[in-house]
């Protein structure tokens, strides 16, 4: 296969296998496998189905095992023997949340934001209000901020008057709302008041600098198939050292009590595959550039495109301070175009008026917040034509 060069765009699209017929702009949601990950993948599958028995018995372990070196190199770990595979972010959210849980003292506090992702809002309710663990909060992170500082003083006011919170669960990237939390310094923050941290950092590996050891949170979990080219089904999680005697896998295996993280190593038939080529997905993410090069050619062609989607619609994108903007997504706020409410309806038919009339996949949603709402109204052929033409 050719080497890339650090070329980007038509350039690169042969080395990817999406189609040719669509404009893919929602790379944050799924992801896009390399054709040198996917087929390192299939040879994986093979060897499985020659002798699955070979496969669970004895060779999985050491690919495994090698995949998270790799992840613990992109992440800046200081040990490979602190990081495990999980299926996804919210599966290590889930997996951090339920350990932290059984050490609290119930109805202990658990602190979400209000720009917390859908799935992580759902699993914060049901550890409170159905398994009885926590007492849910949530703090309003709704922007404009005047800097990141501002942000970090609204943990310091929120925890300074709710001292029944005793654990936090912080972004590293909001979505759908993407904006750039200051991790470090909100987990600094949080530990000042006894506060333990799991980071949601579901679209940042890839995207952003990560270094564990330096944000020092107890849990770090993130997905390696948005921005890090991985097959789906692959992210990871990282537990701070003081932390690995109580972390417990979501679903118990007949590794249990083995420990971790041989409990998260083995979990039964589960298709593991996709853990085995994160070093193949490093070596096309180096040929890139890694993440300087990437940045170089991604950061400007996405604020010309906001910019240019924002001055065509009419709307301003939602303001952040530059060093909270993530360097591959960005909000872009819709007009009122229909009257009548915003439903998660007319965003699922905005959204699949894109698809089959345009051909072109993207996410259509609103955020929840009364600062950043972002319409859901049905498209109408003038806004495509606004949009799209020359």
């Amino acid at each position: 296969m050719a080497e890339t060069g650090g070329l980007f765009g038509a350039e690169i699209s042969k080395e990817f296998q999406l189609s040719k017929e669509l404009v893919h702009l929602n790379h944050g949601s799924f992801g896009s496998v390399p054709r040198s990950v996917y087929e390192a993948r299939l040879e994986r599958m093979r060897e499985l189905e020659i002798c699955p028995d070979d496969w669970f018995r004895y060779n999985f372990v050491p690919l495994v095992k090698k995949g998270s070196e790799t992840v613990s190199k992109l992440i800046g770990s200081s040990s490979s023997e602190n990081v495990v595979f999980v299926e996804n972010a919210t599966g290590g959210v889930t997996a951090a949340l339920r350990s932290l849980g059984l050490k609290m003292q119930p109805k202990a506090g658990l602190l979400v934001t209000g720009l917390s992702y859908e799935a992580i809002r759902h699993t914060a309710h049901k550890v409170c209000e159905i398994e009885g663990h926590f007492v849910l909060h949530t703090i309003n992170l709704d922007p404009p901020y005047k800097d990141k500082f501002e942000v970090v003083q609204r943990y310091r006011d929120y925890l300074s008057s709710h001292s029944d919170v005793h654990v936090a669960i912080v972004d590293h990237i909001t979505s759908p709302s993407t904006l750039l939390l200051p991790v470090k310094e909100i987990v600094s923050v949080c530990h000042e008041f006894g506060v333990a941290v799991i980071i949601d950092g579901a679209h940042a590996p890839g995207q952003v600098e990560i270094n564990v050891e330096d944000i020092n949170a107890e849990f770090y979990t993130g997905n390696l198939h948005k921005w890090f080219f991985c097959p789906r089904g692959c992210a990871f999680l990282h537990v701070r050292s003081d932390q690995k005697d109580t972390i417990r896998p979501v679903i118990a295996s007949s590794f249990y009590h083995k420990g971790f993280p041989e409990e998260f190593l083995t979990q039964g038939t589960r298709d593991n595959t996709p853990f085995t080529v994160v070093p193949q997905a490093m070596s096309f993410y180096e040929r890139l550039g890694g993440i300087a090069g990437i940045h170089a050619y991604c950061v400007p062609l996405l604020k010309w495109a906001a910019d240019m989607m924002s001055e065509r619609l009419g709307e301003p994108l939602i303001a952040a301070p530059s060093d909270m903007v993530p360097p591959y997504m960005r909000v872009v706020r819709f007009p009122e175009i229909l009257q009548g409410d915003r439903t998660k309806a007319h965003g699922i038919k905005a959204q699949t008026i894109l698809r089959y009339q345009y051909n072109i996949t993207a996410t259509v949603g609103e955020i929840d917040t009364p600062n950043t709402t972002v319409s859901m109204n049905l498209m109408k052929k003038e806004l495509i034509e606004i949009l799209f033409s020359d």
